[in-house]
């Protein structure tokens, strides 16, 4: 009687809590859209979500996630300050100047009935940047908090991913940290770029894809769609990842546990992938060519190389395939090179520092990937090759549209979070089963 009494106090205490934490947010943004395109503004809207994100922390019962959850958002936060009032970050000119000039230009449009610019490819990135200004006015900082708040979900989304393929309490606590300190995950949350929004897109797309494998549910696989078609509309290389979904949606049963060559939701499911393509093929489809099967011509892939290959930070200059052979044996170089450059005697410059201990980390989370990989069983296993398969084809999909190691680094960001989940089994491990 007295421990039901305790609960019932305790969810009372909660509601009340939600509710002036709550009253304290549309306070905020009630006085923040009386100064838009203010310093105020910005400051008075990254305080009512940073309340509104205390509340949801408070509600977990998990300690450790919660430090670390905490952890991760003051490091972005501080950096975010510190690149808008203090100096700028690495990756603070030239494309993210550009992608927020250009989302103040659209906004002005939308204001003044006039025609917008055209917004191409990578661009749609600035049309959100410029649906934010309408309401709150040119404050740049307000939309590095976007990215800030991207990079605090996609370091939840780890944890959860973590346990949903199997692992134990301690292997998501530890991947969790590691995506709270990663260097490159908290510098793209505190800049004006894309790389944010198509990490967290991507990796709750896997999440949920992960969420089907183990359920069945029809909906899980869905929202991992969406959420797909919502990271490639940004960059559309990543609808390749598409590719893993199809194969396992036509061809495995996640309810009964079995694979399945001939079966009606194979068809179905090619069918609507068609349908897709037919009418987003554009915008899917805007880092790739119209015709997909220029993806194996050795001309296509040459032709993508070449304008990459220059600069302080190219690689591979003048290895370019000339048959498909060529491409079989290009292939595991430019891997190589993709995660691990900068090599360090190819080290020039200060921030070239920053980008080794980055490849250094990629080869530790490889190595752990391995032994993760070893340590699974049964339904673990099916789910964490799942995982390896997707990671495995974003490698090579960005190591062949890649010749500079500055580029390189951004990409290898885009699975990061997805390597780390598979590292951080290698390091401590799957969930004990109950034997029956």
């Amino acid at each position: 009687m007295q421990t039901s009494t305790a609960y019932n106090t305790n969810k009372i205490k909660d509601k009340w809590c939600q509710f002036i934490c709550l009253a304290v947010v549309c306070l905020f943004i009630g006085i923040s859209s009386a100064m838009s395109g203010t310093a105020m503004a910005g400051l008075l809207i990254v305080l009512s979500s940073i309340v509104f994100i205390a509340t949801g922390l408070l509600k977990k019962r998990e300690s450790g996630l919660v430090i670390i959850l905490g952890i991760a958002l003051i490091t972005r936060v501080a950096l975010a300050v510190t690149n808008s009032f203090i100096f700028s970050l690495p990756d603070n000119e030239t494309d993210a100047v550009v992608f927020e000039g250009l989302g103040w230009d659209i906004a002005n449009a939308w204001n003044h009935g006039t025609v917008p610019p055209d917004t191409p490819g990578a661009y749609l990135y600035s049309k959100f940047i410029a649906l934010v200004y309408l309401f709150t006015g040119r404050s740049p900082f307000i939309i590095q908090y976007f990215n800030v708040f991207f990079g605090f979900i996609s370091v939840y989304f780890v944890y959860k991913l973590i346990i949903e393929i199997g692992g134990s309490k301690r292997s998501a606590t530890i991947g969790c940290f590691i995506a709270a300190i990663f260097p490159t995950l908290n510098l793209y949350s505190a800049v004006i770029l894309r790389e944010n929004l198509i990490t967290v897109m991507s990796l709750i797309s896997v999440y949920f894809f992960i969420r089907w494998l183990n359920t069945g549910f029809l909906s899980r696989i869905i929202l991992a769609v969406f959420f797909l078609g919502g990271a490639a509309s940004v960059h559309g290389a990543v609808i390749l990842v598409g590719v893993i979904y199809l194969i396992y949606f036509c061809f495995y049963k996640p309810k009964v546990n079995e694979w399945r060559p001939i079966n009606k939701e194979a068809l179905i499911a090619i069918a609507l992938t068609v349908i897709v393509f037919v009418f987003f093929r554009a915008r899917l489809l805007n880092k790739l060519p119209s015709d997909i099967t220029l993806v194996f011509s050795p001309d296509y892939l040459t032709s993508r190389l070449v304008p990459l290959a220059v600069g302080r930070a190219a690689y591979l200059v003048g290895y370019y395939p000339t048959s498909i052979m060529d491409i079989i044996i290009q292939t595991p170089v430019r891997i190589l090179h993709f995660i691990l450059m900068p090599f360090p005697w190819k080290i020039t410059a200060a921030s070239d520092i920053i980008g080794c201990i980055d490849a250094v980390m990629y080869g530790v989370f490889i190595f752990f990937s391995f032994k993760g990989l070893r340590k699974a069983e049964g339904r673990d296993r099916l789910l964490f090759i799942a995982l390896i398969c997707i990671i495995l084809l974003e490698v090579f999909t960005f190591a062949w549209g890649t010749s500079n190691f500055g580029t390189a680094i951004r990409h290898r960001q885009k699975f990061v979070c997805l390597l780390i989940a598979t590292a951080s089994i290698g390091m401590s491990g799957y969930e004990k089963k109950q034997k029956s």
